[in-house]
C-alpha cells in the first residue's frame, strides 16, 4: 500500500499500518516521510517500529531501512541498530571508482580495496581489475560488518 507525501511523493507501508498512517497529513524530509507534531518532527518509519514494538524508541536505536529508500517502511525493510550499523549500510564512493572501498592507485596503475573498521583502515589488497577490488571489498564487508554491510554486488551474496 502507498501512503500519499506532499509533492506527488508515496511511501511504501504494509496493509496494516495503511489506515492508521492516512490519519496523519505526511511529506518528505531529508529523503524520508514525516509529519509535524506541535514543532517535532515525527519520522514514518520510527512511528511505525514503535507501534510494532509496543513501546516508544530509545533516542540512541535507530531505524534503519535495509534497501536505503527511506520511503520504503514496510516492517520487513526495516530494522532496529546502532549508529555505526546504520552507517555501514550506507552508499560511499572514492573519487576514482564506481564502487565502494575501491580506488585506483596511479604509481601501482592498479585498483586497491579497503575497508574501515573500529576507526582503524584494513588494506585488502591491489587489483588489476576494479570488480575484483570491489569483490574483497564485499568479501571483507560482509565478514566484518555482517546483515548490514552495503556491498558493491548484492545480487552475488544473498542468503549468505
Amino acid at each position: 500500500m502507498e501512503v500519499l507525501l506532499t509533492q506527488g511523493r508515496r511511501a511504501e507501508v504494509d496493509i496494516e499500518d495503511y489506515v492508521w498512517l492516512n490519519e496523519f497529513s505526511w511529506h518528505v524530509t531529508c529523503g524520508a516521510a514525516a509529519r509535524t507534531f506541535g514543532n517535532k518532527k515525527v519520522y514514518m518509519h520510527r512511528q511505525i517500529m514503535e507501534v510494532f514494538l509496543g513501546r516508544k524508541l530509545e533516542r540512541e536505536e535507530i531505524v534503519d531501512h535495509i534497501d536505503r529508500n527511506r520511503l520504503n517502511n514496510k516492517k520487513c525493510n526495516l530494522r532496529i541498530c546502532n549508529k555505526q550499523q546504520n552507517n555501514w549500510n550506507c552508499r560511499f564512493r572514492s573519487g576514482s571508482s564506481k564502487y565502494n572501498g575501491v580506488g585506483w592507485v596511479g604509481d601501482r596503475e592498479k585498483w586497491s580495496s579497503r575497508i574501515i573498521m573500529n576507526n582503524k583502515i584494513i588494506f585488502l589488497g591491489y587489483f588489476g581489475r576494479e570488480e575484483d577490488a570491489a569483490t574483497a571489498y564485499d568479501e571483507a564487508a560482509l565478514r566484518l560488518r555482517g546483515e548490514y554491510a552495503c556491498l558493491n554486488f548484492p545480487d552475488l551474496w544473498d542468503g549468505t
